[in-house]
């Protein structure tokens, strides 16, 4: 199931960031930028499990918003999704992929990625 997450309110420098992270249990899907006060956002990213967001120049301060899902207990993966059973070895340095050892304690499917079946992302649209 999906749920988000909202960040406090960022600073009002340009550029000032702010950090969403998913609650326990769950995995970050997505990562997005609100802004209360219209065009204020400066982009948003994702870093390792946390979204963050950027104000932009002369704006407000905004918000990180954090898309989570929650795969309690998950077997079967969609076409194209791999079970991460844990055993798979680190990532290249470069790789768009999540490290081994961080992988194996999440209980996810995860799409293998860059051709590199050593690779995991947990960096998907749902």
């Amino acid at each position: 199931s999906g749920r988000g997450a909202l960040s406090r309110r960022s600073g009002s420098g340009d550029d000032a960031p702010v950090v969403a992270m998913c609650p326990a249990g769950t995995v970050l899907t997505g990562c997005t930028c609100f802004s209360p006060h219209g065009r204020h956002c400066d982009g948003a990213r994702t870093h390792d499990d946390q979204c963050v967001a950027y104000n932009a120049a002369g704006g407000w301060g905004v918000y990180a918003q954090a898309q989570c899902v929650s795969m309690p207990g998950q077997t079967a993966c969609p076409e194209g999704w791999a079970f991460n059973d844990g055993d798979v070895p680190p990532c290249a340095v470069g790789d768009w992929c999540q490290q081994a050892a961080a992988a194996a304690s999440i209980d996810a499917c995860a799409r293998r990625c860059n051709g590199n079946p050593a690779c995991l992302s947990f960096s998907w649209d749902v």
